[in-house]
């Protein structure tokens, strides 16, 4: 499938559009859909995690955001982000399930690629089991304390023990097996997935 992307200079003004391989490639400003999705858990927070397939060619087996990919050109970014989470996930979810939170610029290299994201980011509250179905992009999903998941971030602790979602099996994860996003984002993602959660929205 050939994968259109609408590129932007620092400023968000549209340059065109590019193919997704030379995008990453050259380096160019694109939009992106990042959903996290929360839960309540007493005084603390889960955070839902997708445990990224095996046989991706970027970042393989690597605990990643909740639902999230690329809005391709002209494509809306809400009706985007529910195809990639009916996609990823297997739920079908309406534009009232999302709560938006603005957009977070991403600017990192990994693999060989340069990637240069408008993140727009979106929230769901769980406040009943899911019936997650993956497809073929993702092994599992998972969730995790928020306040562990911190502490794992400043090294203050080595490991923790999650929960995967779809066995109910204990996981134990490490520093390594979560995507490497700046500090600065996953903070971001805890406060704002806490102010859904304290505001009851959604």
């Amino acid at each position: 499938m050939t994968e259109w992307l609408t590129i932007f200079d620092t400023e968000k003004n549209i340059l065109g559009k590019k193919l997704r391989d030379e995008v990453h490639r050259d380096g160019d400003w694109h939009e992106t859909f990042h959903c996290w999705f929360v839960e309540k858990d007493e005084e603390d927070m889960f955070l839902y995690f997708q445990l990224r397939s095996k046989n991706k060619k970027e970042a393989p087996n690597i605990w990643d955001i909740t639902s999230a990919g690329h809005i391709m050109h002209d494509e809306d970014v809400q009706i985007g982000g529910l195809r990639e989470i009916e996609e990823e996930l297997g739920l079908s979810f309406q534009t009232t399930d999302l709560a938006y939170k603005g957009i977070f610029t991403i600017d990192y290299e990994i693999s060989n690629l340069t990637d240069r994201e408008f993140c727009h980011m979106y929230f769901h509250n769980v406040i009943n089991p899911l019936p997650f179905a993956p497809g073929e992009e993702v092994d599992d999903v998972m969730k995790i304390h928020a306040t562990s998941f911190l502490k794992l971030l400043k090294r203050e602790i080595s490991s923790f023990t999650a929960i995967s979602v779809l066995s109910n099996k204990p996981l134990t994860i490490t520093f390594d097996d979560i995507y490497p996003y700046d500090f600065a984002y996953y903070e971001f993602v805890v406060e704002q997935g806490k102010e859904l959660l304290k505001n009851n929205s959604l």
